[in-house]
């Protein structure tokens, strides 16, 4: 990536660069000389807090383990061991969950595309252990979704976002959230990968370039390569890249062999090429990726610089509107504003009305949205 734009990282704390730089250790050959000039300076305390808040504790317990444990205090290495195995076994029971509910979608005929999850983890990362995951994500085509629904439902999992309040929001979202009582495992039904506001490719066209993986004996589908980077770009930049471990997935999908050329043309046809862009920023700056000149429909432009500026202060903890606003271009952007007033659950948990009457959260909106700001302000509730 060239060096027109930079993007500084002389604001970070001394915890956050470590953390980045073991995250990207293939790319920092003097990162046990960095350690040891800096680990008196390092409230270790922090630095654990940061590895569990961009879900990178995994990875940083293996790449500490294959540097040499001595490099940390032992504390800190103990505790990175045991988040490590809590995760390794989470891994475990959403992979035979995953296996299970793959084999019921294939029985009932319906196509699906594993999103992230156990295997996204064995396909970038080589080990399931490697990368934390909460739940599954199936993507479906809109026609399929009730179809998928049942399946999840007699395989034991209930609707969490069943309550017919749901309809008015369904303009907005992209997935429904089932949840199984007993494993205590949650799976998001996806019929879209983003929001209305974004444009994406239709199902029948990321079906159509899956791939087809066995998973530990087990044939499951996922997306193509080129249609990974477009999921994993968009989900990042969506969420402020406010977890590394994101980051890390771009880094490790770059190591592989991709079709550029597809790439920008995907970018291109959805007008994404700023949040391919920013990605590509991020990881080069914040791990050391090597980009390469092979993207030259990506290189930086003012405005991905912006964006991936915007992303540095996400990481860091400070949140701005004034990004998610900048994400979305042109016609987009008012797409966005539509969206912003249109109601949401919590708007429906903070001031309940009956059926008849829930046609007035429209115009509430922008009164509910300040009400909750001033909540917040006030510690009485959490951010939405």
């Amino acid at each position: 990536m060239g060096s027109k734009f930079k993007l500084k990282r002389s604001s970070m704390s001394q915890e956050l660069k470590l953390l980045l730089s073991i995250v990207g250790m293939e790319h920092a050959p003097d990162l046990p000389g960095h350690i040891l000039r800096t680990s008196a300076s390092i409230d270790w305390d922090q630095f654990i807090e940061l590895t569990r808040h961009h879900r990178v504790y995994p990875l940083v317990y293996s790449n500490v383990s294959r540097l040499g444990k001595e490099l940390l205090p032992q504390h800190v290495v103990q505790v990175l061991q045991q988040d490590y195995t809590n995760n390794t076994f989470q891994m475990l029971r959403l992979s035979a969950e995953m296996q299970m509910i793959g084999i019921q979608l294939d029985k009932s005929e319906i196509p699906y595309l594993l999103v992230k999850g156990p295997l996204l983890a064995e396909r970038l990362y080589g080990d399931i252990s490697l990368r934390t995951c909460k739940d599954l994500d199936i993507l479906v085509a809109d026609q399929d979704l009730e179809r998928a629904g049942a399946v999840l439902r007699d395989a034991g999992y209930f609707a969490a976002d069943a309550d017919p309040a749901t309809i008015l929001t369904e303009t907005r979202e992209h997935h429904h959230s089932y949840i199984h009582p007993n494993k205590k495992i949650q799976i998001e039904l996806h019929w879209r990968l983003n929001w209305k506001t974004w444009s994406e490719p239709a199902f029948d066209e990321l079906w159509a370039r899956k791939r087809t993986f066995s998973f530990k004996g087990v044939s499951v589908h996922s997306f193509g390569p080129e249609d990974l980077f477009l999921s994993l770009t968009t989900h990042g930049a969506r969420h402020g890249w406010s977890r590394l471990r994101w980051l890390s997935d771009i880094d490790k999908l770059m190591a592989e062999e991709l079709d550029w050329k597809r790439i920008v043309q995907h970018l291109e046809a959805y007008r994404l090429q700023h949040i391919g862009a920013q990605a590509l920023l991020l990881t080069s700056r914040l791990f050391g990726t090597q980009t390469g000149d092979r993207l030259p429909a990506l290189q930086p432009t003012r405005y991905s610089y912006r964006l991936a500026k915007l992303a540095i202060e996400y990481i860091q903890g400070r949140r701005t509107h004034q990004y998610s606003i900048s994400l979305v271009k042109g016609m987009a952007k008012l797409k966005y504003f539509i969206h912003m007033l249109q109601p949401k659950a919590y708007d429906m948990e903070m001031f309940p009305l009956p059926k008849g009457l829930r046609f007035l959260y429209v115009p509430l909106r922008p009164l509910l949205y300040i009400r909750r700001k001033l909540l917040k302000r006030q510690g009485l509730t959490r951010e939405m």
